[in-house]
């Protein structure tokens, strides 16, 4: 599996989803626009709808989590304690 792609080999489960002609035109028509088929679109959009992410994607998004965090220690970022934080806002919205 690269990049997130799902193969045939991949796949565990199968089901059969019924869906209303003008639905099914539709995205048929959109797969096709898409060079996809509607198996992945439909797959895309219940990973989106319902916030169900693959490993692979869990696993790029807290890497790119850490590379911020790497990236804000180089730059030498002034953190603060949340007391000091508290005291400058508010000195900057209450004084």
């Amino acid at each position: 599996m690269q990049n997130g792609q799902l193969t045939k080999a991949s796949m565990t489960r199968k089901t059969t989803v019924l869906f209303p002609s003008d639905l099914l035109l539709a995205l048929e028509k959109l797969a096709k626009a898409q060079k996809t088929s509607v198996s992945a679109l439909v797959r895309a959009a219940v990973q989106q709808q319902y916030a169900i992410n693959s490993r692979v994607a869990k696993r790029q998004r807290q890497a790119e989590k850490l590379g911020i965090v790497e990236e804000m220690k180089r730059a030498d970022f002034p953190f603060k304690t949340w007391q000091e934080m508290e005291k400058d806002y508010e000195e900057t919205f209450f004084d």
